[in-house]
């Protein structure tokens, strides 16, 4: 009969414990670390993760020195923010999204009284200058994110948290969750290797190496094609009503506003010339902000730049494509703008209230 003063807790079993534990995690590393190496073999890469939150963050990291860069997939794809902030000296804020049209962006940024920045505004003439306004239903929902996310700081430690470990491993990727391998198992696949990816910075990299240009090509001027039928063109007055105000108030603040076309090449650049003449379009665009406007085709340094797809550059030209935007944007557009600014401010005066 035991003892009334002995334990009755079960004695723990001998044996080096500390040493188990310790070859139980370094095993479980080396295959979390062997698992990531494997599908970086076949291709895959890091994935930054939830872009909706690196929007966001990216939007509330904006401070009075940052460029900020609007637009769709073209300008994700084709201006690099690390390149662009490099040469220009100043950070930049990439908020294009893709898809949609950076003028319900470039409005939110407008009634923000603390926005006296510089904006780069991609233009892709599909999306800027859709009559029918379908491609702003993206940035809507983007900005109502924005406003739920800057409301919870809980969300914003998590996307940060969430941003950092994206950057190390490849296994973050929704491609390659458990439950999309275990799929594609069963179905006799591996996991797609997508020609896309993105970076931390928002930076959208194609390599159209892994994929067929051509059939992407086709698909674009098929959608192009049934959306234009639909709508017959834009409407570039409403466009320009929308765009002055908020030119003038960014403007008036000290910042400054450049339109930038985005590069389009072969039948895709046809249909655009034929849906979006330029004559009806984009120069009436530029007449209406002659200092702040610039097109592909009329600068030496941008107009041999071929998108693969007949929309977006490679990502392979991304970062000479940035150079060389860079370097006529410092040149003959940011400074007149700086000053034409400046002059701006002295005449309508100090504060928010003086402005017409």
């Amino acid at each position: 009969m035991p003892s009334s003063t002995s334990s009755s807790r079960p004695n723990a079993p001998d044996g080096p414990w500390g040493r188990t534990w310790t070859l139980a995690l370094v095993s479980a590393l080396a295959l979390m670390i062997s698992y990531d190496l494997a599908w970086r073999s076949r291709g895959h890469r890091s994935w930054p993760g939830n872009d909706n939150d690196l929007w966001s963050l990216a939007r509330s990291s904006i401070g009075p020195e940052s460029v900020i860069v609007l637009g769709a997939s073209r300008t994700l794809a084709g201006v690099d923010p690390a390149v662009l902030a490099e040469r220009l000296g100043k950070p930049v804020a990439q908020l294009s999204i893709n898809g949609a049209s950076p003028l319900p962006i470039l409005e939110h940024l407008a009634a923000d009284e603390s926005c006296q920045n510089t904006v780069i505004v991609g233009v892709a003439p599909g999306v800027v200058f859709d009559s029918a306004r379908r491609s702003e239903r993206s940035a809507r929902l983007q900005l109502d994110a924005y406003e739920r996310f800057v409301s919870s700081p809980s969300a914003q430690s998590e996307a940060r948290l969430s941003s950092q470990l994206c950057r190390v491993t490849v296994t973050r990727s929704p491609r390659l969750s458990l439950l999309n391998v275990a799929r594609c198992c069963l179905s006799g696949r591996s996991p797609r290797v997508t020609y896309g990816n993105r970076r931390a910075d928002r930076m959208m990299t194609l390599d159209f190496s892994r994929t067929d240009a051509r059939k992407l090509e086709e698909e674009m001027l098929l959608r192009l094609t049934r959306r234009e039928q639909k709508t017959r063109g834009s409407n570039i007055s409403m466009i320009a009503a929308r765009l002055r105000p908020a030119v003038r108030r960014i403007v008036g603040r000290g910042g400054a506003v450049v339109f930038v076309r985005m590069p389009s090449a072969g039948r895709v650049r046809a249909a655009e010339r034929h849906w979006y003449p330029r004559a009806g379009n984009w120069d009436m665009l530029a007449a209406e902000h002659p200092a702040g406007a610039l097109h592909f085709e009329d600068y030496a340094d941008l107009s041999p730049f071929s998108p693969p797809d007949g929309s977006h550059l490679d990502q392979k030209d991304a970062a000479s494509f940035t150079v060389r935007l860079s370097r006529i944007l410092r040149e003959l557009f940011l400074r007149h703008l700086e000053q034409t600014s400046k002059e701006h401010q002295k005449t309508a005066g100090p504060g928010p209230s003086t402005k017409r």
